[in-house]
């Protein structure tokens, strides 16, 4: 492995001789000697999979931070107790304390709402 690296990094100095030099050059890739021209096609599948795990994280941060932004704005807006209690969480604990503001307060006042018994429209009298 420390010779298959070195080469590698060698490799990097050379610029342009360096195709040529790790085509005629032996590398160990999991204990098979290999031409080390294909050491690169191992190493892809490893720096497409860290992309992946990289972008991955990168949705789940954005939906994080638009859901946040949407109980800040919910918190603004709804006649709630102690609203600069939970301006305040919400601010300072960002993605945590919107989860909490989520399950403690709108989705309980949500389904108390939903629970109201319905009144029928008042009848129109014909004249």
């Amino acid at each position: 492995m420390g010779n298959s690296l070195s080469l590698l990094a060698s490799s990097l100095y050379i610029g342009p001789f360096a195709s040529a030099f790790l085509a005629k050059s032996q590398c160990i890739i999991n204990g098979k000697e290999v031409q080390c021209s294909e050491l690169g096609k191992s190493l892809g599948v490893f720096v497409g999979m860290g992309l992946g795990v990289v972008a991955t994280i990168f949705v789940i941060g954005i939906l994080l931070t638009i859901f946040w932004i949407l109980m800040l704005i919910d918190c603004v807006k709804r006649e709630v107790e102690y609203k600069p209690v939970w301006i305040l969480v919400l601010l300072l604990t960002g993605c945590i304390g919107a989860v909490i503001y989520y399950f403690a307060v709108k989705r309980r006042v949500g389904a108390k709402s939903n629970n109201l018994p319905q009144q029928p429209p008042p009848q129109m009298s014909a004249p």
